[in-house]
């Protein structure tokens, strides 16, 4: 706990030092608002990690995952093989455990470097803000992300989610400048190659965006967009190439879902649903349909083979919890047919539609729209059912803003500006679309 402690304050101390060196100098008045900023979403920051890992304020749910994440990377760091785990969690936990290698178990310095790693996020927000709308929409919306409450939360906890919104706000920065024709666009472009590589360890979904949006963009340097230096052309239709020759490779692999999305009978509807609402990550279902099938616990019925595995929270030492997780699945001729997941905590609730499965292609279609709709709104005034919902319900009110101004003024930024901002459009419209499909939790979904 000592040495925890100790390298977490040299480390605070350092960041503090650099800041305020930096926000003390005759710069002006922007850049001191934009240091503040950073000052402020760093101290946010630590400031959760420090409540998440010394005292009790934090409902137990919500530290489920940290505890897990902590626990297994310390017995990695040991040495002890861990198994029974996702591969995008098995990398987050790969990655704790080398923190703890050097440094010993330091839950503390892990979330401080994540509150760090936040904090590097809103500055990359702040640099992409500026070069498509100015200094004063920089400061408004960099703001908004160094202090609300569920962005906070969620950035200061151990090397996850924080790592996931760095790696996708630096691919973004990296393309605005390719996008606008900076000097030097060799090196951006081989670091939205390797960050989009590093993305797909962490979270394989995000990495299905951000490569059918490179794919798209070079299109558009074969047509109108031919202001841009000949460098930057290039560098964007290498990459579209390079992300065109990877999803074929994920195809050939069966890693990216197409094979549910061609069977456009009944069945591969009801597959496909399933699979989304399974994972909500693109990974084929057959590794549990097989762990289904072997476990000692199945049970047989009419409508196929029955699982139900009972469980116990893993938590901290020192926090008791009476909840128990249910996993309760069904298959039928090697197929998923149903399943129910329930960890025990109060639940929140679902995004509309994303959880209902389509039949054929017209259900498919009418629906869509609904899920868009209701992912892009959600969580609704009515969906409080959890502390982090009533958080971010009222966050939510603030955003309402952002989506109305937006669908007035995207359209006239684009007009004006096409080749800054092509590919955050792309990004987001992709980033909708795929989402509204495959994501049915409220708070991943406002994530």
């Amino acid at each position: 706990m000592t040495l925890d402690v100790m390298w977490s304050v040299l480390l605070i101390a350092a960041v503090l030092s650099y800041l305020s060196a930096q926000f003390r100098k005759n710069i002006s008045s922007a850049e001191k608002i934009f240091y503040g900023i950073l000052i402020a979403a760093f101290l946010l920051r630590v400031g959760s990690a420090l409540i998440m890992n010394f005292t009790e304020l934090v409902p137990i749910k919500y530290l489920e995952d940290n505890s897990t994440y902590e626990r297994l990377a310390w017995r990695l760091a040991r040495g002890i093989e861990i198994k029974a785990q996702a591969e995008p969690n098995r990398n987050f936990i790969w990655l704790i455990s080398r923190v703890f290698i050097v440094f010993g178990f330091v839950p503390f310095l892990v979330g401080t470097l994540s509150a760090l790693t936040g904090m590097l996020t809103v500055l990359n927000i702040h640099k992409i803000t500026k070069m498509v709308g100015g200094d004063r929409a920089a400061a408004l919306v960099s703001g908004l992300w160094a202090v609300l409450p569920s962005v906070v939360f969620v950035t200061s906890q151990p090397l996850r989610d924080p790592i996931i919104f760095l790696l996708i706000s630096t691919i973004l920065l990296w393309m605005v400048r390719l996008e606008k024709g900076e000097a030097g666009a060799l090196l951006p472009a081989a670091g939205v190659a390797l960050f989009a590589v590093l993305l797909c360890f962490f979270r394989p979904n995000q990495f299905i965006i951000v490569l059918m949006a490179l794919m798209v963009a070079p299109l558009a340097t074969f047509g109108w967009d031919r202001q841009k230096p000949m460098s930057s052309r290039l560098c964007i239709r290498g990459l579209g190439a390079l992300e065109f020759m990877a999803f074929l490779v994920m195809d050939c692999l069966g890693l990216n879902g197409l094979d549910l999305v061609r069977q456009y009978s009944d069945a591969g509807y009801s597959q496909l649903n399933l699979q989304r609402v399974w994972m909500a990550n693109l990974v084929p279902v057959s590794r549990e349909v097989k762990k289904i099938a072997q476990s000692s616990k199945k049970k047989e019925t009419e409508t196929g083979v029955k699982v139900v595995i009972k469980s116990k929270p893993a938590l901290r030492p020192g926090y008791r919890s009476k909840d128990e997780k249910i996993f309760e699945a069904q298959v039928k001729d090697g197929v998923l047919t149903g399943y129910r997941h329930d960890d025990g905590a109060e639940r929140g609730t679902v995004i509309g539609f994303s959880i209902v499965s389509d039949n054929n292609m017209k259900e498919f279609i009418l629906r869509l729209p609904i899920r868009i709709t209701s992912f892009l709104l959600s969580p609704f005034p009515w969906q409080f059912k959890s502390l982090f919902l009533k958080i971010t319900v009222a966050e939510n009110l603030i955003l309402y803003g952002f989506l109305i101004f937006g669908l007035i003024s995207i359209p006239l930024l684009f007009r004006s500006n096409p080749g800054h901002v092509r590919f955050l459009i792309l990004y987001m419209i992709f980033s909708i679309g795929i989402y509204s499909l495959i994501e049915g939790n409220v708070g991943t979904g406002y994530r």
